[in-house]
């Protein structure tokens, strides 16, 4: 049942609103020009027990902004001057970050530490139940302790498609489905790619991007047949642009993106959300881990911090960058760049890719410089 609603119509002045209501495995295209058109469209949507949410076109088909909240809908105007989507920004960030994932179930795959914890623990604090996944299972039972409503943690290796699909299946059964899963579970090789080999290669493809496709085969399907649900898959700004140093990193985050951004074309018509994170540097053990230490050696790997903060400024606080990300996951942004200053690089790069090729390269030859030095005072 569905929290007590209100509908705020503005008819633009040059004609009716178009109203396309989306509920079930179907959707209506119907017309509202005052307020209680508005009201007995909802009405029914409610009574037939659907799940009503009503996107606003003006005449050309450009969308405006609809919220919903819990069953309280702002409408917006489509066209005219006084346009109710010029509210506050803050305000709608406060009316998602409360009402939005009310009540939601979220599975976190490496929820023990770093993006994931902080993931995990946003989610709860809007009141969402997750269960957080990681393959240190200490680690994420100390989370999900904290986290409250009903929240669990569960020893989880993502290379494992098997048990990625008993702890889904058990944890959605449980709750009668899963709403959100945020795919994070990943890990870092660097160095000069001549000196990696291809168990460097295996070990980051199986986590980065087999542990990606092994949630989604376990979550999709689910979504599809309960015609809801949006996966999040965590890339990185070194899936959006180079990464020297990174590459076996890049490469997989590169495919990330393009999964998720494939995928989320395909799915949109089932009702099914699907959207990429592409933090930049954030504040996270990540920076001070060293590629797994079962894998051969190499004679150098770059600081990661040093590193990163050369290519893109200061590591970002995750607490922050979990905040934000959420936010436009409510929103269903697709590519989700944080913080703000690497959006802005993001897109200066799409314009001007020498450019970005340029700084990276002294990022890099400043890197080895550093090396070079270390070599000498240590035979010294």
């Amino acid at each position: 049942m569905l929290a007590p609603w209100k509908v705020t119509c503005v008819p633009p002045p040059t004609g009716a609103v178009r109203w396309v209501t989306a509920f079930g495995s179907g959707s209506s295209l119907m017309c509202a020009s005052d307020e209680a058109q508005v009201h007995a469209l909802l009405s029914s949507q409610l009574r037939s027990g659907g799940s009503t949410l009503p996107l606003v076109e003006s005449e050309t088909g450009r969308a405006r902004r609809t919220l919903m909240f819990a069953g309280s809908v702002v409408i917006f105007q489509a066209n005219g001057r006084e346009d109710p989507c010029r509210m506050s920004c803050a305000l709608v960030t406060h009316l998602a970050m409360t009402v939005t994932f009310d009540g939601k179930t979220a599975m976190v795959t490496g929820g023990g530490s770093g993006i994931g914890k902080a993931l995990c623990l946003e989610l709860a604090r809007r009141k969402a139940k997750v269960l957080v996944t990681d393959i240190d299972e200490a680690a994420a039972r100390a989370v999900a302790e904290g986290l409250g409503n009903g929240s669990r943690a569960v020893r989880l290796d993502v290379r494992d498609a098997a048990a990625f699909q008993g702890a889904m299946d058990e944890f959605a059964d449980e709750n009668g489905g899963l709403d959100l899963l945020f795919n994070n579970a990943g890990i870092a090789i660097g160095g000069e790619l001549h000196e990696l080999t291809l168990a460097h290669w295996d070990r980051i493809i199986d986590i980065n991007l087999r542990g990606v496709v092994h949630g989604v085969a376990a979550a999709y399907p689910r979504m599809v047949r309960q015609e809801r649900g949006h996966i999040v898959n965590v890339a990185s700004l070194a899936g959006l642009g180079p990464a020297p140093l990174l590459v076996p990193y890049a490469a997989t985050k590169h495919a990330v993106v393009g999964l998720s951004m494939s995928l989320r074309i395909e799915a949109a018509a089932l009702g099914i959300r699907v959207s990429a994170l592409c933090p930049a540097a954030i504040e996270t053990p990540i920076l001070e881990s060293d590629n797994p230490a079962d894998l051969p050696g190499t004679t150098w790997r770059p600081n990661m911090r040093r590193f990163l903060t050369r290519l893109g400024g200061p590591p970002y606080p995750v607490d922050k960058m979990a905040t934000e990300a959420l936010d436009a996951v409510a929103d269903n942004v697709a590519v989700i760049v944080l913080p703000g200053a690497a959006r802005m690089a993001w897109r200066l790069g799409r314009m001007l890719p020498s450019l970005v090729e340029s700084l990276a390269g002294k990022a890099v030859a400043a890197e080895r410089a550093d090396k070079v030095s270390l070599v000498k005072t240590s035979r010294s």
